[in-house]
């Protein structure tokens, strides 16, 4: 454990569930963390609000996904009346508030958690404010090599840190080989996780006898539900408070998201020993370089239908990824490692 005492605010504009905040929880959940005194900003009555408030000494809190000035003052005070050393954010709209605390003299560490900037004018809105932002803060942490690469060509941030993603792996690797093949997707119901993208290749007459359920909520529900409901071989199951329980309750993981950081329900998947079929886009450049999942051309519906008969029908290859993806957490992606390495930023700035 390391000796780190200092007062350290996070900032996160979500507290549902999903990737981001999950991270922030488990950063902060550490036993690397217990001489920190931590303090919270975030929204509130959210499902993770509470669990994230629970292990901060005061919370604060901020509108959910929207900037306000007035909560931007009220933060600068809340840091002088609390001795803030370190100001740390998760995310786009908590990396707005932290840069432009620094405004004000206060140190920031910013985390991204997944880079992208659609070809539209709001995009290209957003992508000016971030590189506007960057000078502000020179000290930035990217989830996976793939984010650094993408957000330095992007030019939201000169240089940065690269700390993986961490999970607890389960005790011991649970996957067995079952009769059955259901095929499970953890994920935000948005554009970025591409079900729509899923619902596509469903389509396809020879997939029809595998079942399919997805886990998830989010801003594209309804519409993905509209889309999908002459498929009897796929079920939404909405959100899940237990996503190991669900992830355990599958034979194979599928993602068809469009970019990614680095994906926590991914790894969360292999924590469990259950197979991925990744498709081949940022964020998954380490899971490709440690063979770790099959991967397939997002674009290509043969492609993804080939990959899944191929783990269905080889059940050795299914044994292999599993044990492969398993190690993988447990050696080199522990949310212990996440924390040692996160503290050691903080040290490297104060």
């Amino acid at each position: 454990m390391q000796d780190c005492r200092l007062n350290i605010l996070f900032i996160t504009s979500r507290a549902d569930i999903g990737g981001g905040p999950k991270h922030l929880l488990d950063l902060i959940s550490s036993e690397n963390y217990e001489n920190i005194k931590k303090y919270v900003a975030l929204p509130k009555n959210y499902e993770l609000s509470e669990k994230i408030s629970s292990k901060c000494r005061k919370c604060i809190s901020i509108p959910h996904r929207k900037l306000s000035f007035l909560k931007l003052i009220e933060l600068r005070n809340f840091c002088r009346e609390n001795s803030i050393d370190l100001v740390h954010s998760h995310g786009r709209g908590a990396g707005v508030y932290s840069r432009l605390l620094a405004l004000f003299g206060i140190k920031v560490v910013h985390t991204f958690h997944g880079i992208h900037h659609e070809n539209t004018a709001i995009g290209k809105i957003k992508l000016f404010i971030d590189v506007f932002l960057k000078t502000m803060s020179s000290h930035y942490i990217c989830v996976s090599e793939d984010e650094r690469q993408k957000a330095m060509k992007s030019g939201v941030c000169e240089d940065s840190f690269v700390i993986p993603n961490g999970v607890a792996p389960y005790p011991n690797n649970p996957y067995q080989i079952r009769p059955t093949f259901k095929a499970g997707v953890l994920a935000r119901l948005s554009y970025q996780k591409g079900i729509d993208i899923l619902i596509s290749y469903i389509k396809d007459e020879e997939i029809k006898d595998i079942p399919f359920v997805i886990a998830g909520s989010g801003e594209e529900e309804e519409s993905l539900k509209e889309k999908s409901k002459q498929f009897e071989n796929l079920a939404f199951l909405g959100k899940t408070l237990e996503p190991q329980r669900f992830i355990l309750d599958c034979d194979v993981f599928i993602s068809t998201s469009r970019w990614e950081g680095f994906p926590l329900s991914v790894l969360e998947a292999m924590a469990c020993g259950i197979p991925c079929l990744l498709p081949d886009v940022t964020g998954h450049g380490l899971f490709k370089e440690t063979h770790s999942a099959l991967f397939y051309d997002l674009q290509s519906s043969k492609d993804f239908k080939e990959k899944l008969f191929e783990l269905k029908n080889n059940e050795n290859l299914r044994l292999e990824l599993s044990s492969t993806a398993y190690n993988l957490i447990k050696e080199r992606l522990s949310v212990e490692k996440m924390a040692q390495d996160t503290i050691s930023v903080y040290q490297s700035i104060i």
